[in-house]
């Protein structure tokens, strides 16, 4: 959303909040009064920030959220994770198309997008309804269609209830309609009687995508009944504990079903019931922590059976360091039906399988991105190929497909970082001062400084870091330079774009950020050990500031706009140094014109009054455009 748009907003909706900014920014949301909204909503143009941004919110103790979904399989995750309800413009659209076309006796069409593409049809029955006359059993609906409900004035109904007066017996019938396949509380499929063998684990894939914080997840498992006898197994799928599931779908000889949740005592009663019936059934329900069970029954000799799991997560990173976990340790636990088999503790320890894994094929693929380029990166737990598709864009893949199951794939990265770090000089009572802060994890004083934020420019980063970590603003900024060494900083890949300014410290209090316990100024000639590559980049400020001194007028913006003459004589020897040759430094100052009397004179100390003196900038800038060098005499 453009700031325009979001302006238009907020004189529209005078009761509501219209933030133009990043949601997922938990300070901004914080500063804005996220804890006293009623409700917020999500409407950028990226599911996955409205996803994030909504979580954050709810984290922060909003009651209500609503994001905007346009990837339909994000919808089961806004869902899992509690988010109270999405928006989708396709739905939307649908929806009142299909209320225009199917005129008549429709009284409502609602998709049913949490079931793959399910649509439910509710409409009257009149005296020109064709299935009057009928049994509710011999109507022929199409096929995927079946018959949710019946409203007959308080009528019980049942497949032999005939609908043949209209006057008498008032009806309403809800259709559920599946636009590609039925889709039930319980995957059916009648099956027939047969001798068992095995049910082998062939193969397994798992295709992850890493997006910054944000983990997807799609695994395939392929198992095939080579036996000759129905057969009920069990599978154990590991996941990670802080996964939602939004998705499961069992293709059995090329039939696709999509499982639908339901509450676990019902599932359960639905699953028992079709299984003694001699039909496929299948349920899926967390046996612990680490791991859901997925049982299917009746699976008949030679069909072979994919089972696919979609799950999402979101990583915490520790010193800025990403660590994924893909659990990988699985395999079926098989079950005779005329068999009572003990329970198997499972997941023995956390990462490496047990002696009894089965062998088959298993293979992982990850794409690994960011919004910076990826930087030190560590994968141990396999041997992996890389490909770089771009700097902040890995492929990754494990070698071979022999071995991968045996363990979980476990892989740590962190993405470059840029820094802004501020050198920052004041002046008072004679001296040169530098504002350090004091990093409680280092214990050593160190710049104030931080990350750039993903739409911001480096001196307003800068700025921003400066009023958030000292509360001091700039009477002059200028950017030094640029300092990269790898080991510059032992936590991570740190590049540090550094500026030099000026401030006036009576002017400001100093206050320490929330990342450092002190924040002080330190006589420029007398400061203390300094942490990272912090005195480096003092040096080079002062080396800088030392040379433009010299030829601009960067040392006026630390005094007032009136002064004796004796503190802009102090300000230079205190920026160099060195004592200065006064009688030449207060000739050539007033030569040039910078420098003029004022008829004010200071009342200051108990001295006799001096006179006070001003900056001409206009002066300066005559000087400035033909050009010139300021030769200072030391004493």
């Amino acid at each position: 959303m453009d700031q325009k748009r979001a302006e238009d907003l907020a004189d529209e909706m005078r009761d509501v909040m219209v933030i133009h900014g990043d949601g997922r920014d938990s300070a901004l949301l914080e500063e804005e009064g996220i804890h006293d909204a009623d409700a917020f909503i999500a409407v950028t143009g990226i599911s996955e920030t409205n996803i994030m941004a909504c979580l954050l919110a709810k984290a922060k103790g909003v009651k209500k959220t609503i994001a905007l979904v346009e990837n339909m399989d994000y919808i089961h995750l806004s869902q899992e994770a509690g988010i109270d309800a999405f928006i989708n413009k396709k739905l939307l659209a649908a929806n009142t198309i299909n209320r225009y076309v199917r005129h008549g006796d429709v009284v409502d069409v609602t998709t049913l997008s949490d079931v793959a593409g399910a649509e439910v049809l509710e409409f009257k029955v009149t005296s020109k309804t064709k299935c009057l006359g009928k049994m509710i059993r011999d109507m022929n609906f199409p096929k995927g269609a079946t018959i949710g409900g019946i409203s007959m004035s308080g009528f019980t109904t049942t497949g032999a209830t005939i609908l043949n007066d209209i006057e008498i017996m008032p009806a309403g019938l809800l259709v559920w309609r599946s636009i590609t396949h039925w889709i039930g509380p319980y995957l059916e499929i009648v099956g027939e009687e047969g001798t068992v063998e095995n049910l082998p684990l062939e193969a397994t894939l798992v295709e992850a995508e890493v997006n910054g914080p944000v983990v997807n997840v799609e695994m395939e498992q392929s198992y095939r009944n080579r036996g000759k006898k129905t057969l009920e197994a069990v599978y154990v799928f590991p996941t990670d504990t802080d996964a939602a599931l939004y998705s499961m779908e069992i293709e059995i000889n090329e039939r696709k079903i999509v499982a639908e949740a339901q509450e676990i005592k019902k599932a359960e009663a639905r699953y028992e019931e079709a299984k003694k019936a001699g039909k496929t059934a299948a349920i899926l329900k967390r046996q612990r922590p680490n791991a859901l069970e997925i049982n299917i029954a009746n699976i008949l000799p030679k069909d072979q059976i994919k089972v696919r799991l979609k799950y999402t997560r979101v990583l915490v990173p520790e010193k800025d360091v990403f660590k994924l976990i893909l659990p990988t340790v699985s395999g079926p636990k098989y079950i005779n039906p005329n068999d009572n088999p003990d329970d198997v503790d499972w997941v023995s320890q956390p990462y490496v399988a047990d002696k009894n894994t089965l062998s088959s094929t298993y293979k992982i693929q990850l794409h690994l991105m960011g919004p910076k380029p990826i930087h030190k990166w560590k994968m141990d737990s396999h041997k992996v190929d890389i490909k770089e598709m771009t700097p902040s864009h890995w492929l990754i893949e494990t070698q071979g497909e022999d071995y991968a199951g045996d363990r979980d794939f476990i892989a740590e990265y962190a993405f470059r970082s840029e820094k802004v770090d501020a050198d920052l000089l004041s002046y008072d009572d004679g001296e040169c001062q530098y504002n350090l802060g004091h990093e409680p994890f280092k214990d050593q004083w160190a710049l104030p400084g931080g990350l750039v934020m993903e739409e911001e420019r480096l001196e307003e980063a800068v700025l921003r870091e400066l009023k958030e970590e000292t509360g001091v603003r700039l009477n002059y900024l200028e950017q030094l330079y640029t300092f990269g060494k790898p080991d510059r900083d032992p936590r991570n890949r740190v590049v540090a774009v550094c500026y030099f300014g000026l401030v006036k410290p009576r002017a400001y209090t100093l206050k320490a950020a929330t990342d450092a316990s002190d924040a002080q100024w330190f006589d420029l000639h007398h400061l203390p050990a300094l942490a990272f590559d912090h005195a480096d980049i003092v040096n080079m400020a002062l080396d800088r500031l030392r040379a433009k001194i010299r030829y601009q007028p960067i040392g006026f913006d630390l005094l007032g706009s009136e002064f004796l003459f004796s503190e802009l004589e102090n300000l230079y020897q205190s920026i160099l140094g060195q004592k200065i040759d006064r009688r030449n430094f207060r000739k050539k100052m007033t030569g040039f014109g910078f420098v003029e009397e004022t008829d004010k004179m200071s009342k200051d100390g108990p001295g006799r009054p001096a006179k006070l003196f001003r900056f001409n900038r206009e002066k300066y800038k005559a000087w400035e455009e033909k050009g010139f060098h300021f030769e200072i005499k030391f004493a």
